[in-house]
């Protein structure tokens, strides 16, 4: 791996239930273009319930924090920055732990960056990517 981007990466657990997902959800979801609910809701369909709750079980316990040294590869981490589900400061601490990382923080964005700044998005990507 000669790059690698992180796009608004889980890893840092900071709710303790599934509850506790509900509200950041819902802030994530008023942020989604209207024309982003169809994809959303078949990426669901597709995955199905259970697939769902498995990743929503992940988020909640899986801490990559102790990991993050030896990540030694180039790093863009992209957030947007109204990201409710995973919140940007995240960011910060993963910038601070792997080595050779930079944080973008992308405006007018939510947790779905890519989407919501699909411009901005690839050119950063691109740009990293390209050296």
């Amino acid at each position: 791996i000669k790059r690698l981007v992180l796009v608004s990466p889980a890893g840092i657990p900071h709710v303790r239930s599934v509850h506790g997902y509900i509200i950041p959800l819902l802030i994530a979801l008023r942020y989604c273009k209207p024309s982003f609910f169809p994809i959303l809701i078949s990426d669901a369909l597709r995955a199905g319930p259970l697939s769902i709750l498995r990743a929503l079980q992940d988020l909640l316990t899986k801490d990559i924090r102790d990991s993050l040294h030896n990540v030694i590869t180039p790093t863009l981490l992209i957030w947007g920055e109204y990201d409710a589900l995973v919140p940007p400061v995240f960011g910060d601490i993963l910038q601070q732990e792997i080595k050779d990382a930079r944080l973008l923080v992308l405006k007018k964005a939510g947790h779905v960056v890519m989407f919501d700044q699909a411009k901005l998005f690839n050119d950063a990507v691109l740009g990293f990517l390209g050296g």
